[in-house]
């Protein structure tokens, strides 16, 4: 029997992946997860029996564990895993922790140079120019300007307060809002956000609110959207000088990408405004390759596998 690979993009919600031998994929899967640092050791070690239990149901005569993590920048948290996983797993030949960021870098530009913008529930500006590389923002939902879930319902919220306050000008984000969910209520909306485990989850599913009104050409809506792209664009100038990049392909990942569909025509349009020589692309591969393709840099049977996965061709 062949090593079974498994790649992994363990998310701030769910964690999806895919099982490879050298022929190609197994079985593909997804499990409920969380950041790791917020993950504690017994909620760590029941997704790692799960991913054990699911790994030895596969033909395989080891297995080596490749993680892209949420929170994997936390040294603590990122050693706790690898060393649940490992010693639950006695057929493991390794586990590799990588951060979230740099493999969905590597899945979106195929593990080529260039700068991934995430715009999802959090927000993080990433970029690699042959051995520089460099991060902008990824500071969480407590301080994160540039586009993210976590801050349009941060702005969707303020945007609903200030029309219940009777401040003029905001209607619409609570007309959005009386559709999406009840009629807004002061007391509700504050005790909901203070009250809320999960909080930055939470703000996410009020995003939509904000789009909406944007959708409705409101003022404050479009002066908060537009506010925060161009908060990225300057961000963008900002990491391809650090780059020394003078212009970049790019990528676009997570929910605002995928789910709003201004959002794409509105950071390439603010991004020829500053002046970016910026080529925005689709992205090359799912975000559970990242890994792999990572691991690949430095792994000749790993780099054999991506070959195969992304060519069709062995060597």
């Amino acid at each position: 029997m062949s090593r079974l690979t498994i790649s992994i993009d363990w998310g701030g919600t769910e964690l999806k992946g895919a099982c490879f031998n050298e022929s190609g994929l197994v079985r593909d899967f997804r499990f409920p997860s969380g950041n790791l640092r917020a993950v504690d050791a017994a909620g760590c070690n029941a997704i790692c029996l799960k991913l054990r239990d699911m790994a030895a149901a596969l033909p395989g005569r080891s297995h080596l564990w490749l993680i892209g993590a949420a929170g994997a920048d936390d040294l603590q948290a990122a050693t706790r895993l690898k060393e649940t996983l490992g010693s639950c797993d006695d057929q493991s030949e390794g586990v590799e922790i990588f951060s979230d960021y740099a493999c969905n870098h590597a899945a979106c530009l195929a593990g080529g140079d260039g700068i991934l913008s995430i715009n999802g529930t959090g927000s993080v500006l990433y970029g690699v120019n042959g051995d520089k590389k460099a991060r902008i923002g990824g500071w969480g939902y407590l301080l994160d300007e540039t586009p993210s879930g976590s801050l349009f319902g941060k702005r969707a919220i303020e945007g609903v307060l200030r029309h219940l306050e009777g401040e003029p000008g905001y209607a619409a984000f609570a007309q959005a809002w009386e559709r999406r969910f009840d009629k807004p209520d002061r007391r509700h909306i504050i005790d909901e956000l203070y009250r809320s485990t999960g909080i930055q989850n939470r703000l996410g599913t009020f995003a939509p609110v904000l789009t909406d009104a944007f959708d409705a050409e409101n003022k404050a809506a479009s002066r908060m959207v537009i506010d925060s792209i161009n908060l990225l664009a300057r961000s963008l100038t900002h990491l391809m000088q650090q780059l020394a990049m003078n212009q970049a392909e790019a990528s676009g990942s997570g929910g605002l990408w995928a789910g709003w569909a201004p959002f794409q025509e509105m950071v390439t349009g603010a991004c020829r405004q500053h002046k970016l020589d910026i080529i925005w692309k689709k992205r090359a591969c799912e975000l559970f390759m990242g890994p792999l393709i990572l691991h690949a840099k430095t792994d000749y049977a790993s780099a054999d596998l991506k070959k195969l996965l992304i060519t069709g061709v062995k060597q």
